[in-house]
């Protein structure tokens, strides 16, 4: 399995901690941020991590160079400018294994087991899974409206009032779903990378 983790963000919501440091290199007790995620990727076996970088990315590579003193393979990705979700897999499409891929916002803090959520995937055998989770307010982050077995039917990226009954599922529960037209477009079809 394959990561893709996207830190190409400016952090604009941090400054002034991100003027001259990339929020992926922010502290987290210990160590940055961003090597808490390759933590997580690294435990549940994924171990060939495409980074994708923009805004101060050359600090991003220098602090963890080609990834092997953390037991990962990692690549960089550049964008010269910045690029949506879908923009950012599209970019990474060269590199691709062909194997199921993991994507992550490189500033998402979360506890969900990444191993179960690959076997949910494995098991369900569906084009995508997506994670979800309940909010209080949806308004600033957009609506994935599922049906009783939990596939995605729409997404709402700006949903003024709408009732939060038709989110399937529970919190934090993995969902098997058909990609959104953009990210379809990156991902059929994608041939193996010879190496």
């Amino acid at each position: 399995m394959q990561a893709i983790l996207i830190a190409g963000g400016k952090g604009t919501r941090l400054r002034p901690l991100t003027y001259r440091c990339p929020k992926p290199l922010l502290p987290l007790i210990d160590r940055p941020f961003l090597a808490w995620l390759i933590d997580r990727c690294r435990q549940a076996g994924i171990v060939d991590i495409l980074v994708n970088v923009g805004y101060l990315g050359a600090q991003i590579e220098q602090a963890f160079g080609d990834g092997a003193a953390l037991g990962v393979k990692l690549r960089y990705l550049w964008e010269t400018d910045p690029l949506d979700t879908a923009g950012a897999i599209l970019l990474a499409k060269p590199l691709f294994s062909g194997e199921p891929l993991v994507v992550f916002n490189a500033d998402i803090l979360t506890d969900l087991d990444l191993r179960q959520l690959m076997d949910f995937h494995r098991h369900h055998g569906g084009q995508g899974t997506l994670t979800l989770t309940r909010v209080a307010d949806i308004t600033p982050f957009g609506l994935v409206e599922c049906d009783g077995t939990g596939r995605v039917q729409a997404f709402r990226e700006n949903p003024r009032q709408c009732k939060q009954s038709s989110i399937w599922p529970p919190a934090s529960t993995p969902s098997t779903r058909a990609p959104t037209s953009s990210i379809r477009r990156c991902l059929t079809p994608i041939p193996p990378v010879n190496r």
